[in-house]
Parts: C-alpha cells; structure tokens; sequence
C-alpha cells in the first residue's frame, strides 16, 4: 500500500477529530504512517521535535511516542511501558520532563494516571519507562 493510500485511510479514521487534525495543520505538522490499529492522542512540540503520542484500540501492545523532526521526518518510534490509553502529553522545561495522561484497568476497574518521563531518554531510547506515576483520583 503507498503512502497515499495510507494517509487517506488515516484521515478518514480521524474525521471525528477535526480540531486535533486542525491543530497540526495548523502547525503544519506532518502525521506519520500510523501502525494499523493505533489512535492518535495528542502532540508536544519541543524546539525541534513534534512528540505525537499514540495507543493501540486493541490493547495487545504498549502505547507509543512518534518522534518527528523539524524537516517533518519521523525520526523513530518509542514504546512506552503501558499498553492501555495514553493521552495528552505536555512538557515541563525547567525539569526537561514529558507528562502523559492514561488510565488504565486495575482490578476489573478504570485508574486514571498521569506518567512522567525524562525526555532524555524519549530521545535516546527506543522503549522508556516512567520515572514517576501520578495516580489522579476519582
């Protein structure tokens, strides 16, 4: 399947996030080839990079973070240490941090969280593991 065949499936999977789709043309972000069953959550854009976070509906893999440059490139995929719903990704420049939102299910029941990670390694790696968890009660 060519490139353009799969970015217009993907836009045609995303049609009910028109704001999110507008944002990052907007910004003139590119959005890489998704991997087939994943859903796009939220961006970061930090200096030169766009961090794009990503988890599968199915839930049989880990949540991901696509990596993409200034020039619009998509530098690598890294894996998080979660396979339930990441969301919206924010970054803390004093700590140098990325903060992603989730929940996921503990004992037959939803927990929402929020994961902090170290950017350094988001670069460096290609799986990261969170540094600290922020469980956000009900």
């Amino acid at each position: 399947m060519n490139n353009d065949i799969k970015y217009n499936n993907y836009c045609i999977k995303l049609k009910k996030y028109k704001t999110f789709i507008k944002s990052m043309k907007n910004k003139y972000i590119s959005i890489p080839n998704i991997y087939k069953d994943y859903i796009i959550q939220g961006f970061c854009i930090i200096d030169k990079y766009t961090l794009i976070t990503a988890y599968d509906g199915n839930k049989k893999n880990n949540s991901i973070i696509y990596l993409i440059d200034n020039n619009k490139e998509l530098i690598k995929v890294v894996t998080l240490d979660s396979k339930y719903h990441c969301g919206g990704i924010a970054y803390h420049k004093k700590s140098n941090s990325i903060y992603i939102t989730g929940e996921s299910g503990v004992n037959n029941g939803i927990s929402s969280y929020i994961n902090k990670y170290k950017f350094i390694d988001i670069l460096n790696n290609d799986k990261v593991y969170a540094s600290t968890k922020f469980k956000v009660d009900d």
